[in-house]
């Protein structure tokens, strides 16, 4: 619209000078229609769309986790990166009878040791301020996951760590006994695995580890030995592990025979230290463990690679 201030309406001249900063030619009043001044404008007790309620979420539940061979195992504190590993060896069976007054039959186990290397395992996220200030206990859920996260980490290193830096030395490269059967049906192979561990040790596993396939098959079986519930076949606590191939197993005294060597616990932590971080309003949360593994008998395991 172009037109000289003087030939707009009163009130409209008042106005839109103002507004892009023009100055009156002649003075003018502001002056409402008035059709205007007689409207009655009504306010809408609530000006939400409709169909659209507004929704305030409640908050992060606390996960529930599967459960992990760390979750099972033994924990000793250990510094310096290093975990100073008793081994136990057990040659064939010395004991038997002897003549009065004689010497008694020295048992064929040996005592040595090693030094375990720890590793470190860690991962870490980054969120905005405004999504944690939205989200009621989103921080203390990342944590909980997050910490799930290096857990898995923890187990795929137990079991199939290299030892080769940055990796530590897992159950599958430690020298156990391999299984010598040729049982391929899950319950079948789980039950032998068993068996051979208890023939060639005399000690009863504890735990049983296995591949997501194999799990699925003990799942679907009708094998009496198994309690789907509780997570345990003959006893043995189950775990259940997606590092491994589908094939892989694993069975022994995880619990009684093998221990972990930590420096500290998960460490769980966040900060908005880093400056391009603050700038973008982004927090960061990482969490980190280190630990080591020592398995105590080696001969007391069975394992199927």
């Amino acid at each position: 619209m172009t037109a000289k201030v003087r030939d707009l309406p009163p009130w409209l001249a008042a106005v839109l000078p103002g507004l892009r900063g023009a100055r009156l030619e002649t003075p003018a009043a502001a002056e409402l229609p008035p059709a205007l001044r007689a409207a009655i404008v009504t306010t809408p007790a609530n000006p939400v769309p409709t169909g659209i309620t507004p929704q305030v979420f409640a908050g992060a539940a606390g996960p529930t986790f599967r459960r992990t061979l760390p979750d099972v195992m033994a924990s000793i504190a250990m510094s310096g990166g290093l975990l100073q590993v008793p081994q136990i060896n057990q040659g064939a069976n010395s004991a038997g009878p002897h003549l009065e007054g004689q010497p008694k039959p020295e048992a064929a186990l040996t005592f040595a040791g090693y030094t375990a290397k720890a590793a470190t395992v860690a991962t870490h996220v980054t969120i905005t301020d405004e999504l944690l200030d939205d989200v009621t206990g989103l921080d203390a859920w990342l944590s909980a996951y997050l910490g799930y996260l290096v857990k898995l980490a923890e187990e795929s290193e137990i079991l199939l760590g290299t030892g080769v830096p940055p990796s530590m030395r897992g159950f599958f490269n430690s020298g156990l006994p391999a299984y010598g059967g040729a049982e391929t049906e899950p319950a079948a192979l789980v039950a032998d695995m068993m068996a051979q561990a208890v023939r060639t040790s005399g000690i009863y596993p504890d735990t049983v580890v296995v591949s997501t396939a194999i799990w699925a098959g003990l799942a679907a079986s009708s094998a009496a030995a198994l309690d789907a519930a509780a997570g345990t076949f003959a006893g043995a606590e189950v775990i259940a592990c997606g590092a491994l191939s589908a094939t892989q197993a694993m069975v022994g005294p995880a619990q009684s025979l093998a221990v972990l060597g930590r420096e500290g616990g998960t460490i769980v932590e966040g900060t908005r230290s880093h400056a391009s971080d603050f700038v973008s309003n982004k927090a960061a949360i990482r969490a980190a463990s280190r630990l080591a593994l020592g398995v105590l008998m080696p001969k007391a395991f069975v394992i199927k690679a």
